[in-house]
């Protein structure tokens, strides 16, 4: 059962949402590490996040003995839910309290509520303390108190939660004048409520469940534009569905859920519209003719800057703060909308930016939404141009001055859009993190003032985080339409596409950048009211989806990105080291990490060339440690760019793990570099086309000579990606080769192969880590026992002996031989090998997962069926480590290793199916004793030797 789980973890990643709580309990059962186990339940959580997890997790930390872990997991995230069963929960929380060790066992408390939105409450009595149990506010203003219930050295509470109207903010609990742990609420109740709802014209359908209380049935209330209603309840999986035609509801409805205070709150995609509601919608709005642009007299060179509030202290505090400390309040009014904040600080601080005269305030008494707000703010803002600024923005120098320049350069400009260091059409996504990105933003602001002077360039649409308007365009397209995009999401876009329709046009202002930490208003709502969005742009503007992604704005947006990548890398503090490798993964991809950080501990930046995997001919410059994205080489033909590019690095060092896909055009470049460079040989691509040393019969050619090798190749097809004779491939190699400060091999093996091709050259060996010390094997099981289990480790593709192993697992099926193979890692088809029987496979998994597969799976030897010269291979460590017996083929770095270690057991590369049933059965004897000769089968005898000294059979 638990390797079914597991490789349903590893494998599907649907799977993974229902599989994680029984794999954790299958992986305690096992007695497995903490690790892996609170792994598990840690991901569980996160992709379901309720009560009923959180608590598997807590008795997981539980279980290792981390009662203070368990503890603060308890307080910290038992406010994010409802509870069904109170009395389990403060179970949990006694084991708690006794695990950590506490100087009193019983000390401190623990509150929670329940679905009647009831606080229950235990704490214990210190001595002389009361049973004064109070809720209070951030104020201080007390809301209820209460004599708890005193058993022995425990006071409880069990009360309803007062939830007065006018209440927004903080609540707390305190028993005896101490806030009681986990008892810190908001008011009004986030319930956070997740889910969708859409329409077909005649029935409505959704999914609506609350992470406050993920299994809650919940009442759905469908209501028509005349006010008629009806009401429907989901299951207990959160969908619900409702027949417009049997209920007498009309056209367009709203779609709302009734939350367990009584509210009412709407769905993402809330209301549904029809194509006709939304032209009425349209109509209503306001859709003036052409001859109406000239509007009303605008206020020369001067702009509100609007502002529209919800929630977010700390970032909406910022962003005001940038915008007074960038403009002059005189000129430019700063009017902010609080749009019934729940945050009573926040709305506090509002209060005082407005009393000293900074800001103008108003406040919407219920929550308008962001388009009604900015359209209130608008009326405020009299004949003046305005800029909306999201609440999660914050600005830079004199960028309203060069946003208003760019603004003037037309008289049909409607709006005039920054840069941001988000995701958007105009987004440049630097790092992630808001410390980090306003330093970073505020630089590249800088660069574009200077580099971008005075540039801009048309935009299909606007975009609302920070977006310029034109008062002559407003007055003439009208206001945004509230009435069909709701809270917010889409409808500067679909204002932006009215003003197109009149003969106006966007602008983006290449000279100003802005930080926005994006998406921060709505939250988890945030994708499903952009669905809703696109939806009603594609209603209302046909074509829109495609007019967009179509514009001829993106080439000379990126050219902008790629100097703002330009920039960073080349005012990156430390020296830069250059990699150039494939894009293949695998034991390159292991090594170059293992590199990257022992260049970073000599205080080098990594910044790797790369092929672009998905787009054959395109290449990247990328570093882990700096988000690049812009540095892309479309072609060879572009290697003067990477020569240029280049040239402006502080490049220190080079080194040239792998040139498949990579053109030799870029190779010459990196070649000709002031620092030099230093090669580092994983494969035998530069000797080989196939780059394995493999022939058509799936196995190692022997090296014959050129002739052959090009008859190989003509038959058999390169695996280079480029067009090559294998002599050619041989000079430039060397001639590459020869221009390296150093040349190192994995492996002595493949250094004496290499020489062979090339022995003018000072080849060294470089093993790509330190052999293992093994560990006490377990006892393997005797034959007489039961099947003898064969693991195999690693990724098993042809050349890792796939062939062989389907070979092997299918002989040992027909004659009934008491054989089981386990792939711990993935195959070339796992499918094919798992149906014909005797072979399980794990899934991928983590390096650091290795030891526990192994002590899972308890096999009784490991198998390398690797059929070509490998020049290093990492399953051979773990194997190493692991002490258990080894099969592998004579050849390469494995049996040169295997030598070095005085472990294996080896067979010739043309052994046969036959040869290896006779090594795998042959594994019959105890831990501590040393693989006996083998008994090879009448029918084909193979030339062995015995070493003695090192235990190894040839």
């Amino acid at each position: 059962m638990l390797r079914i789980a597991d490789r349903l973890w590893r494998t599907c990643a649907p799977a993974r949402i229902t599989v994680a709580p029984l794999l954790a309990q299958l992986l305690i059962t096992d007695g497995r590490e903490p690790a892996a186990v609170l792994g598990v339940l840690l991901k569980s959580v996160e992709l379901l996040p309720c009560i009923d997890r959180e608590i598997a997790y807590v008795e997981g930390l539980l279980h290792f003995g981390w009662g203070q872990a368990a503890l603060q997991r308890l307080t910290e995230r038992l406010p994010l839910y409802s509870v069904d069963d109170p009395k389990r929960v403060f179970r949990l929380w006694r084991r708690a309290q006794e695990a950590a060790r506490a100087a009193m066992p019983l000390s401190g408390g623990l509150a929670l509520i329940d679905g009647t939105l009831r606080i229950h409450a235990r704490c214990a009595v210190s001595s002389g303390a009361s049973t004064r149990f109070e809720l209070v506010t951030e104020s201080g203003r007390v809301l209820a108190h209460r004599r708890g219930r005193r058993v022995g050295q425990i006071a409880s509470l069990s009360m309803p939660m007062p939830n007065p109207d006018d209440l927004r903010g903080m609540v707390w609990l305190l028993y005896d004048g101490s806030p009681v742990p986990g008892a810190c609420w908001r008011l009004p109740f986030d319930f956070r409520v997740q889910g969708h709802c859409a329409f077909d014209g005649h029935h409505v359908r959704g999914t609506v469940q609350l992470a406050w209380a993920p299994k809650r049935a919940l009442a759905v209330v469908v209501e028509d534009l005349q006010g008629h209603s009806h009401t429907v309840r989901t299951g207990t999986d959160g969908r619900f569905a409702l027949n417009l035609d049997g209920c007498g509801l009309i056209d367009s409805v709203s779609v709302r859920v009734r939350l367990p205070d009584g509210r009412l709150e709407s769905l993402p995609g809330s209301p549904l519209l029809t194509r006709r509601r939304l032209q009425q919608h349209l109509r209503q709005v306001g859709l003036p003719s052409a001859a109406q642009r000239t509007g009303s007299v605008v206020e020369s060179g001067a702009a509100a800057i609007i502002i529209p509030v919800y929630d977010g202290y700390q970032q909406t505090l910022a962003c005001i703060e940038s915008v007074l400390s960038t403009v002059d309040t005189r000129l430019h009014p700063v009017i902010v909308i609080d749009d019934a904040s729940p945050n009573a600080e926040l709305s506090a601080a509002l209060d005082r930016f407005a009393a000293g005269g900074a800001i103008r305030l108003l406040r919407n008494p219920s929550n308008l939404g962001f388009p009604d707000s900015v359209n209130r703010a608008m009326q405020q803002a009299g004949a003046r141009d305005a800029v909306i600024v999201n609440a999660d923005v914050v600005v830079f120098g004199d960028w309203l001055q060069r946003l208003l320049r760019c603004a003037q350069t037309a008289d049909d400009v409607a709006t005039v859009t920054p840069f941001a260091d988000d995701d958007s059409i105009v987004g440049y996504r630097a790092v992630s993190g808001d410390a980090a990105a306003v330093d970073i933003a505020a630089q590249l602001d800088r660069h574009a003032r200077d580099a971008h002077r005075q540039q801009s360039l048309e935009l299909p649409v606007g975009v609302g985080f920070c977006l310029y308007l034109r008062r002559a365009a407003w007055d003439a397209v009208g206001p945004l339409d509230g009435r069909s995009f709701g809270k917010g999401y889409g409808e500067e876009s679909d204002w932006c596409m009215r003003a197109r329709r009149l003969g106006w046009r966007h602008l983006l202002a290449a000279d100003v950048v802005i930080h926005h930490a994006g998406g921060v208003s709505f939250g988890p709502r945030r994708a499903a009211l952009i669905a809703r969005a696109q939806h009603l742009l594609e209603m209302r503007h046909r074509g829109y989806s495609r007019y967009v992604a179509e514009h001829s704005c993106t080439a000379a947006i990126d050219a902008w990105r790629r100097g703002f990548d330009r920039l960073r890398l080349e005012s990156c503090a430390r020296p830069v080291a250059l990699i150039v490798l494939h894009a293949l993964g695998g034991g390159v991809d292991r090594f170059v990490r293992g590199r990257i950080d022992k260049l970073r501990e000599q205080g080098l930046l990594p910044l790797l060339l790369q092929p672009l995997s998905e787009s054959p001919g395109r290449y990247r410059l990328w570093s882990p440690d700096l988000s690049l994205r812009y540095l892309q080489y479309r072609d060879a033909q572009q290697a003067e760019l990477l020569s240029a590019e280049l040239a402006g690095v502080n490049l220190a060092h080079c080194e040239i793990h792998h040139f498949v896909g990579v053109d030799a055009r870029l190779i010459d470049v990196v070649r000709r570099l002031a620092c030099g460079y230093h090669v580092y040989l994983h494969d035998y691509s530069w000797i080989c086309p196939r780059v394995t040393l493999m022939d058509g019969s799936g196995r190692y050619c022997g090296e014959p000579v050129l002739a052959q090798c090009r008859r190989c190749v003509a038959t058999q097809g390169s695996d280079l990606g480029e067009t090559i004779d294998v002599a050619a491939l041989r000079r430039r190699s060397d001639r590459w080769l020869a221009g390296a400060h150093t040349i190192k091999a994995p492996s002595r093996d493949a250094q004496q192969r290499f020489l062979r091709y090339f022995p003018q050259r000072a080849i060294g060996v470089d093993m790509p880590e330190s052999e293992p010390e093994p560990v006490t094997a377990a006892p393997r099981r005797r034959l007489a026992s039961g099947t003898i289990k064969v693991a195999l480790i690693g990724a098993i593709g042809e050349h890792k002996g796939y062939q062989v192993l389907r070979r092997v697992a299918a002989r040992a099926l027909a004659d009934e031989l008491p054989l089981e193979f386990v792939v711990m890692g993935r195959t070339d088809d796992d499918g094919r090998l798992m149906r014909a029987g005797r072979v399980f496979v794990t899934g991928t998994y983590q390096e650091a997962e290795v030891p526990a597969l192994l002590r899972r799976e308890q096999p009784d030897m490991i198998w390398l069926p690797s059929v070509w010269p490998e020049t290093w291979c990492y399953a051979l460590t773990h194997a190493l480590q692991s002490g258990l017996p080894i099969l592998s083929y004579d050849i390469g770095a494995v049996a040169e290793r295997l030598r070095q270690a005085g472990r294996g057991v080896l067979l010739p590369i043309q052994a046969t199916t036959s040869d290896w049933l006779s090594a795998l059965l042959s594994i019959t004897t105890g831990a501590a004793e040393a693989p006996t000769a083998l008994r090879l089968p009448p029918a084909r005898r193979t030339q062995r030797t015995a070493l003695p000294s090192s235990g190894i059979t040839t």
